[in-house]
C-alpha cells in the first residue's frame, strides 16, 4: 500500500493510519504512516522477552518508542520527527513526507531541498530488533556531505504501562569498540549534556541497561555519540485518550549520534534487545523456527499491492501477506496464533476460529498442526483453554466454544493434511465424553442432547465482555450457536470413531445425530419472530435478535431446512447485515449501541450490544451460499456489498482489517487495528466468492449503494 503526499501531509489522513511489521516471536515495530506514536503499543522495538534463568521477566516490554531525526547543514536543517505535545504538533516533519509505503518493511521518502531522503524500517523474523536505515538521492552528483543527528528516543516499560521521568533509571553508556568498554555517564540531572562534556568518538555498539530488571537495549551504528540529551515530557498519545486511559508519557533520549551522509549513501543503525534467542541462540534468527524459514520467505515474494485497493485480487495478496503476521514462535519452539495486535495474546476461540483461513492464505497447513498441538497439550477436562496471559500465567479455561472450534479446525486441516484427525482423535473423543458427563462451570449435555453451560458470574460463549466485574451478556442455558458447533462436533467425532473403530462412542454419538436436528428446531425455533431463539433455558427462551443463530445455517451440518434458513437470513439482512460485519445486536433493541467509543466501561457495555464484527462475514457468506446455491451471480453481488472491506484495507490497520466496528454509519473501525479472525474469515470469504463468481484479476469492484 502506497499513500501519496495528500494523504502523509494531511496530519487527521496521516495518524488514522497505522502501520505494524511483526517479528513473528509476539514482537513488533509500529507506528502511524507520519511517525507520530498515537497509542503506548506504538514503537520501533517492541519485544516479546522469554522466560529466562536469571529470573527476568517474560512478557512483552516496549525498549525503543522512536527515533527523532534532523538532516541539514550550517546554514538550512529539517526535523523529520511528528510528536503530538499537550496543545501542539512539534516537530512537524510530516509536512515533508512525499511518499509512505507499507509492504513487510516500512520506507517513507521526504522531500528535501537537496534531494529525496528514504528511510526504511525492518524487522527480521525471529529476533527481538529493528534496522533503521537511512538513503538520501541528490539530482546531481555533488558529494556534498550533511550531517544527519538521530536522537532515540526510550521508555523500556511493560507494553499495557507507560513511562515518566524517574531518578531510578540508569541512563550510563557502555561503549564498545575494539573490544573495550568505555563508560559515559548520562548527565548528573538527566536533563540535559553537560557543558564540560565532549562528544565522544563514534563506537561499534552502544549498550544501555536503564532497569535490572531488564535486559540491556543493544544499539549499534557508526557516528560520534553525544550523551545524556535527557528526557522528554508529555508526549501525547489521542488513541489512548479516546479510550478513557492514561495518555501522557516521558520519554528519555540518552545519547544522540551525529553522523555524515552524502548523496548515495546508507546509514544503518540497528537496535537489538540482549537475550538469548528463544531456540538458545542469539543468531538463529527465522530458522529455529520449525517450517519459519520457508513461510516468511513465502510471505516476502507475495508481490505488494501498490494500486487501487478496490481491485479484488490485489486485496487477496494483501491479506495473505497480513495472515502470516498472526503466527508465531512460542518460547517452547512451537508455533501459536496472536489473535490480534496491538494487545491480544494467544487466545484459544479466537486462534481456533481464525486457523483454517489462515493456513488457506499462507497454505502453511503444517503450521496449522503445530498450533492444533499446543492448544490439545493444555486440554483440561474436556476444556481448551481460551487464553494465554502475559508473562506466563496459568492458562483461563473459561469458554464452552473454543474446544468445539478446536474439533472443526481439526478437520479442516485434516482435508489437507490427511491423517490430522487420527493424530488428534484422542482429543476430540475427550472433548465429546467431557461434554458429554459435564465438566466445570456448568458444561454439560442436558437430557435432550443440547449442551447447557454457564454460571453466574462468568461468560463462556464470544459474547464476554464484563463491565464492572459482571458480564454484559451472560448467555446463561442453551446458546444457539455453542449447539450448532456442538452438532457439528459430534459429526466429526462419529467419522473419528468409524475410522478407529471405537464402538464405545459411535453407540451414543449415533442416536443423538438422528435426533438432534428436531429437538433443535423444537427448542430454538421462534414462530412469532420468525428466526432462531438466541438461548433457551429450561422454561424460557430469550428471543434478542444477535447474529448467533447464523450458525445452524452456516457450519458443514446444517439444522434447518430451507424456508427456515431463509427467513433466518431475511431477519439478519434487515437489522444486522452492515458494509462490514454483523452487528451483534439489533438495533431495534433497547440496549442497542451503536458507537464503540469512551472509557472502558463504556466500550465494554457496546462490545457485544450492537458493535460490527467482520469475521461474521465468513459464516454469513457461507450461510447465503447454503441457502441460495453457488451461483456466480449471487456471488459478484456479495462482492460488491462488502467492497468497502476492500478500501479498508488503506486505513486504520494498513493492510489489515481491525476488530470490529461501529455498528451506525459510517462504521467507524475500533478496537485492535489488525485482527487474526477478521482477516481470515475475510480472506476465506472473498476467495470462495471469487471463486464463484469468476471475477478476472482486471475487474474492479465498486461499492454497492
Amino acid at each position: 500500500m502506497k499513500f501519496p503526499s495528500q494523504i502523509c501531509r494531511d496530519l487527521d489522513a496521516a495518524l488514522s493510519r497505522e502501520w505494524l511489521l511483526p517479528n513473528y516471536l509476539g514482537g513488533w515495530a509500529s507506528s502511524t504512516i507520519c511517525g507520530c506514536n498515537t497509542r503506548r503499543y506504538h514503537g520501533l522495538l517492541v519485544a516479546n522477552l522469554a522466560p529466562s534463568a536469571n529470573g527476568l521477566p517474560s512478557g512483552r516490554f516496549v525498549f525503543l518508542n522512536k527515533i527523532d531525526e534532523v538532516i541539514g547543514s550550517d546554514d538550512e536543517r529539517r526535523e523529520l520527527a511528528t510528536n503530538r505535545y499537550p496543545g501542539t504538533i512539534h516537530p512537524q516533519g510530516f509536512q515533508w513526507i512525499d511518499e509512505v509505503e507499507v509492504t513487510h518493511l516500512v520506507r517513507a521518502r521526504f522531500e528535501l531541498p537537496w534531494g529525496a531522503l528514504f528511510k526504511t524500517i525492518e524487522v527480521p523474523a525471529g529476533k527481538n530488533a529493528v534496522r533503521i536505515s537511512y538513503l538520501l538521492r541528490a539530482p546531481s552528483a555533488a558529494s556534498r556531505a550533511f550531517q544527519l543527528e538521530l536522537r532515540p528516543l526510550v521508555s523500556v516499560r511493560f507494553y499495557h504501562s507507560l513511562t515518566h521521568e524517574n531518578p531510578v533509571a540508569n541512563w550510563e553508556l557502555v561503549l564498545e569498540k575494539n573490544n573495550a568498554d568505555e563508560v559515559l555517564a548520562a548527565g548528573e540531572d538527566s536533563r540535559g549534556p553537560r557543558p564540560d562534556r565532549q562528544s565522544a568518538e563514534a563506537a561499534n555498539r552502544i549498550r544501555l541497561r536503564p532497569y535490572e530488571s531488564l535486559p540491556s537495549l543493544l544499539f549499534i551504528a557508526g557516528g560520534r555519540i553525544e550523551p545524556g540529551y535527557g528526557w522528554y515530557r508529555r508526549f501525547n498519545y489521542a488513541q489512548e485518550a479516546a479510550r478513557g486511559l492514561d495518555f501522557e508519557e516521558d520519554l528519555c533520549n540518552p545519547f544522540g549520534l551525529l553522523l555524515e551522509i552524502k548523496p548515495g549513501e546508507q546509514i544503518v543503525l540497528t537496535a537489538e534487545v540482549e537475550q538469548p534467542d528463544l531456540a538458545g541462540s542469539s543468531d538463529s534468527g527465522a530458522g529455529s523456527f520449525p517450517g519459519m524459514s520457508n513461510f516468511a520467505g513465502q510471505i516476502a515474494d507475495i508481490p505488494p499491492p501498490t494500486a487501487d485497493p478496490r481491485h479484488l485480487p490485489l486485496a487477496l495478496a494483501t491479506l495473505r501477506q497480513t495472515a502470516g503476521t498472526f503466527f508465531f514462535r512460542k518460547p517452547d519452539g512451537n508455533a501459536s496464533i496472536l489473535a490480534g495486535f496491538h494487545w491480544f495474546t494467544d487466545w484459544g476461540r479466537d486462534a481456533l476460529i481464525a486457523l483454517p483461513g489462515l493456513c488457506a492464505a499462507t497454505t502453511q497447513w503444517q503450521l496449522g498442526r503445530q498450533v492444533l498441538r499446543v492448544f490439545a497439550a493444555f486440554l483440561k477436562d474436556g476444556l481448551i483453554p481460551n487464553r494465554f496471559p502475559d508473562a506466563g500465567a496459568e492458562p483461563e479455561y473459561r469458554s464452552v466454544d473454543a474446544s468445539l472450534w478446536f474439533i472443526l479446525a481439526v478437520q479442516e486441516i485434516d482435508r489437507h493434511l490427511p491423517g490430522t484427525l487420527n493424530e488428534f482423535y484422542p482429543a476430540v473423543r475427550d472433548v465429546l465424553t467431557n461434554y458429554r458427563k459435564g465438566t466445570i462451570l456448568g458444561i454439560r449435555m442436558a437430557e435432550d442432547s443440547l449442551v447447557f453451560a454457564g454460571v453466574p458470574g462468568f461468560s463462556l460463549t464470544w459474547m464476554d465482555a464484563r463491565v464492572d466485574n459482571r458480564p454484559v451478556t451472560p448467555r446463561i442455558g442453551k446458546a444457539v450457536e455453542i449447539n450448532a458447533l456442538w452438532f457439528n462436533a459430534l459429526h466429526v467425532g462419529r467419522r473419528a470413531a468409524r475410522a478407529r473403530k471405537d464402538h464405545q462412542l459411535s453407540e451414543w454419538v449415533e442416536p443423538l445425530l438422528q435426533n438432534f436436528p428436531d429437538e433443535f428446531q423444537r427448542k430454538f425455533w421462534n414462530s412469532d419472530t420468525g428466526c432462531l431463539n438466541d438461548v433457551v433455558q429450561e422454561t424460557t427462551s430469550d428471543a434478542t435478535m444477535r447474529p448467533n443463530q447464523l450458525f445452524a445455517i452456516s457450519l458443514p451440518q446444517k439444522l434447518l431446512g430451507s424456508d427456515q434458513a431463509r427467513a433466518v437470513l431475511g431477519k439478519i439482512d434487515a437489522e444486522l447485515l452492515t458494509p462490514f460485519g454483523l452487528r451483534t445486536l439489533s438495533p431495534q433493541h433497547l440496549d442497542y449501541r451503536g458507537h464503540y467509543e469512551g472509557d472502558a466501561r463504556s466500550r465494554d457495555s457496546a462490545y457485544h450490544q450492537g458493535t460490527a464484527w467482520p469475521w461474521l462475514v465468513g459464516p454469513y457468506c457461507d450461510a447465503v451460499l447454503h441457502v441460495e446455491g453457488e451461483n456466480p451471480d449471487l456471488a459478484r453481488r456479495l462482492l460488491q456489498y462488502f467492497a468497502p472491506l476492500q478500501e479498508h484495507l488503506s486505513y486504520a490497520g494498513v493492510n489489515s482489517i481491525s476488530e470490529i466496528f461501529d455498528g451506525d454509519p459510517p462504521h467507524a473501525p475500533r478496537g485492535c487495528i489488525s485482527q487474526a479472525w477478521s482477516v481470515a474469515e475475510v480472506y476465506r470469504a472473498f476467495t470462495r466468492l471469487k471463486r464463484i463468481a469468476g471475477v478476472p484479476d482486471e475487474k474492479k469492484l465498486e461499492p454497492r449503494t
